[in-house]
């Protein structure tokens, strides 16, 4: 009898929960998504302060940096980025008997400074090109912008430091005098992004570049444990570690008071002329498929050199001879218009390079 009771009474709470869901469902719905929501927004929150954290504070390893203790042959100048920021640089006159009939402008990895022209360009000074090699700012002799601490990401900053640099060396010439870029890591990058914004550069080389925007991304697929609990998701919705990453680089720019463009988007849109990427392949840092997808995007002609045991910006270290002799015959082939001349380096020899070549 009693367990007839208890039935009896456990079926009318359980009638009488159903007519009150019944009757409130919708906001019961808005309670249960609701609360969802924050629990997700809770979630993400912590895990971007993660990724953001990583891009605070992730450093590249000192012996990425080279700042040759030479003293630059040449006077120290004075010019502005886009923005008006002061900066200083140096214009080297190549050796050759010719020289002086095109310019290239360089632009140093992050931690470096212009002195480390003379570890990448010196075949170039041999074969007389000038160079304009300068500090980006808060790095070396150029001025110090309060509130910004560079870091290893290409930002809107570096972008105008060489803008400025390439109007700089505009005005020293007359017009159609051919302007290179030669860029190192996340001078490359800057590199990239400055050519989209201007038609004074003619032709560009990128060592160790890569896109901000990707290497977020990489970084989440290479520290899954850490986001132990978004990995499912992001395994089976790929677009959710898109989301992720613009969540990661809109809070950097927020909290870092400065922008992160692109530089997959900017090689996209960059009108056609010829860039060359140089990539090591045994490059940890950033993986050398990165050299590989940019290269993807960019129109012809485009040539990409993956080198063998080289790691982040050491492939002239590792190939030296084959690294002078190939900048040097880009740059005499697509500024000085040299293919068919007999005194010139050719560049014939990487004209069929892919994306998995080693030569």
């Amino acid at each position: 009898m009693i367990s007839l009771i208890w039935h009896e009474a456990y079926f009318g709470a359980v009638v009488g929960w159903w007519h009150f869901v019944q009757a409130h469902w919708l906001a019961i719905l808005i309670v249960v998504v609701s609360t969802c929501l924050v629990g997700l927004v809770v979630l993400l929150g912590r895990y971007v302060k993660i990724g953001f954290n990583v891009m605070r504070d992730t450093m590249i390893p000192l012996s990425m940096v080279s700042n040759a203790s030479d003293k630059l042959p040449g006077t120290e100048l004075e010019f502005f980025a886009l923005d008006g920021m002061s900066l200083r640089g140096v214009l080297l006159r190549g050796k050759a008997s010719q020289s002086g009939q095109a310019t290239i402008i360089f632009c140093h990895e992050f931690g470096a400074n212009k002195n480390s022209c003379l570890r990448y360009c010196s075949s170039l000074l041999e074969a007389g090109f000038n160079i304009f090699t300068f500090d980006f700012r808060n790095h070396g002799n150029s001025s110090r912008e309060l509130n910004y601490a560079p870091r290893q990401w290409p930002t809107d900053k570096e972008v105008a430091d060489v803008l400025g640099a390439c109007a700089f060396v505009s005005s020293l010439y007359s017009d159609g005098h051919p302007i290179g870029l030669f860029g190192i890591s996340r001078g490359g990058g800057a590199a990239i992004m400055a050519a989209a914004q201007t038609d004074v550069v003619r032709a560009i080389i990128a060592d160790g570049v890569f896109s901000t925007d990707w290497v977020v991304e990489t970084s989440v697929e290479r520290w899954a444990e850490i986001f132990a609990r978004l990995h499912m998701v992001y395994r089976y919705l790929p677009q959710f570690g898109r989301f992720f990453r613009w969540m990661v680089v809109c809070v950097a720019e927020l909290k870092l008071k400065c922008r992160f463009p692109s530089v997959r988007k900017a090689v996209n849109r960059m009108s056609a002329r010829p860039v060359f990427f140089i990539h090591g392949r045994k490059d940890s840092y950033v993986r050398p498929e990165q050299a590989t997808r940019i290269y993807e995007q960019a129109q012809e002609p485009k040539f990409l050199w993956i080198v063998p045991k080289a790691k982040h910006n050491l492939a002239v270290e590792v190939a030296p001879e084959l690294y002078s002799r190939r900048t040097a015959a880009f740059f005499s082939q697509y500024l000085l218009n040299a293919e068919s001349s007999q005194e010139k380096p050719s560049f014939e020899d990487i004209a069929e390079l892919k994306p998995i070549g080693a030569a």
